[in-house]
């Protein structure tokens, strides 16, 4: 039999992880099957004390043909920093970010890839996603089409229009997740980059998936309390930075109070 060559792209994968015994094999296993590759992966636990970090190495030792590098932090210095830390030791020119409890299909990097390439001057790339809850299964055919659609900083003051895991960035960019937030600071470095005068690049197809639990779990209440207050202080930040303008700052937090008040009101109903 003959050599099977996979394709690689000079992309480092970085995953942020915390007891995350359960999750982290599925979400390093849907890396290993991408069509097309990355350069790396960095995994950067948090002090987990479930045996994530021996998971990890299990999972080093059955895939020689990925480089992945495990830190193993002493204190859990949240997802900012750990995410921080990664982007920083690659090497590569761009960066993808999966969280410990996600995954992906398995034409994630190939078709975003494609995306990123087609768009040069962007620096911020993202695509659709499907929430799968137990027993539900990740579809074969991921949802969507192939159309592409753009976002400014006036559409993410009505809503975050990527989630983390679904998201490509180029390494160079000097704008980094704020290390001190815990919630919303995904939400915190979109609006940096896209404040600069680019543009969210978004592909209409669902190619990750957020395996969750259903609605309405234990501790949202105080979940959605912290990600309102994490949300609120990046539009007064941009506001201080003079991103946007009075009026603007003012809707976009009538519109944040209102939107925080409907969410705690739907999860109470499901409780």
């Amino acid at each position: 039999m003959g050599l099977v060559f996979v394709m690689s792209v000079d992309l480092s994968v970085v995953i942020p992880c915390f007891n995350s015994a359960t999750t982290i094999e599925r979400a390093l296993d849907s890396i290993a099957q991408q069509t097309l590759l990355p350069k790396d992966i960095f995994v950067i636990d948090n002090a987990s004390t479930d045996g994530t970090g021996e998971i990890v190495e299990k999972f080093i030792q059955m895939h020689p043909q990925i480089k992945v590098c495990l830190t193993q932090l002493e204190t859990n210095r949240g997802p900012s920093a750990a995410r921080n830390l990664g982007w920083d030791q690659s090497e590569a020119s761009l960066i993808a970010f999966l969280d410990a409890d996600d995954s992906w299909h398995p034409s994630k990097l190939e078709l975003q890839c494609a995306v990123v390439e087609a768009h040069p001057d962007q620096q911020l790339f993202g695509h659709t996603y499907q929430v799968i809850s137990p027993p539900q299964q990740p579809p074969m055919v991921a949802p969507g089409t192939s159309r592409v659609r753009y976002f400014t900083l006036r559409h993410f003051l009505i809503r975050n229009r990527v989630s983390t895991p679904t998201v490509i960035v180029r390494r160079e960019i000097p704008f980094r997740f704020p290390s001190e937030m815990w919630f919303a600071e995904d939400f915190a470095l979109w609006t940096q980059i896209v404040s600069s005068g680019t543009r969210a690049v978004v592909l209409d197809r669902a190619l990750t998936y957020l395996h969750k639990a259903a609605y309405g779990s234990s501790g949202l209440s105080s979940q959605l309390r912290a990600m309102h207050a994490g949300e609120i202080s990046v539009v007064n930040q941009l506001r201080t930075q003079r991103a946007i303008s009075g009026t603007e700052y003012i809707v976009a937090k009538t519109w944040m109070n209102g939107k925080y008040l409907r969410r705690v009101a739907k999860g109470r109903s499901h409780e």
